[in-house]
């Protein structure tokens, strides 16, 4: 995963929303998020693995989620951002599936880690489903903002990404919670780069191995 690549996706973000909603305070208000988002992606290595699925759904997922504002297309409603409609959640929410889905499944550390153990799609589809539940949560007051105002299309944009990052801590957690395997035992390296499956993978193999021929 190129960090570079992850910065530029936010800072489109920032330009898009600028473009259309020129707010110089939105400006002002992004940089530091942006500053955020690449310290973090520079420094992804010494994180948990978790952070690439996170860094991907709100770099180029968020640039993926904002395309029905930058290029409107006929027959599908209001911008999502100027007039929020729930077939504009779904526009939204199609473009961040297309464009972050498969960069997760290829590049998320986690996801890898997961695959390894033969649950990279079940792990890929509780991150989606909470971010999914966050964003459609996030999405409820949306009708109740100022969006004649500028400013209105920023704070909707903040909120969605926030709503998509809590659901998808959520749904890591709660696999952590449930998948059992998560907690087993791991040696020392498997977990130097933030590894929580390459530890559930070790678990795997071992299990393998008590189960075979002696």
């Amino acid at each position: 995963m190129n960090p570079a690549f992850i910065v530029l996706c936010a800072c489109l973000q920032v330009a898009i929303l600028y473009v259309s909603a020129p707010s110089a305070s939105g400006v002002v208000m992004a940089i530091p998020a942006v500053v955020i988002v690449a310290m973090l992606a520079y420094s992804r290595i010494h994180w948990d693995s978790h952070l690439d699925m996170l860094l991907l759904m709100t770099a180029p997922g968020g640039l993926g989620m904002m395309l029905p504002l930058a290029w409107p297309t006929a027959g599908l409603g209001p911008l999502c951002h100027t007039a929020p409609t729930w077939n504009s959640y779904l526009v939204m929410s199609l473009g961040m599936w297309l464009v972050a889905g498969p960069l997760s499944w290829q590049y998320a550390r986690c996801i890898r880690q997961a695959r390894q153990a033969g649950l990279g799609a079940t792990v890929l589809l509780a991150d989606l489903f909470g971010m999914q539940l966050g964003m459609a949560l996030a999405y409820l007051p949306m009708s109740l903002l100022p969006l004649a105002n500028p400013r209105g299309a920023w704070l909707h944009h903040a909120f969605m990404l926030s709503g998509m990052l809590l659901g998808m801590m959520a749904g890591m957690l709660s696999l952590r919670r449930w998948l059992p395997w998560i907690r087993s035992p791991a040696p020392a390296h498997s977990m130097k780069a933030g590894g929580t499956f390459r530890g559930m993978a070790y678990a795997v193999r071992l299990r393998a191995k008590g189960a075979g021929p002696a």
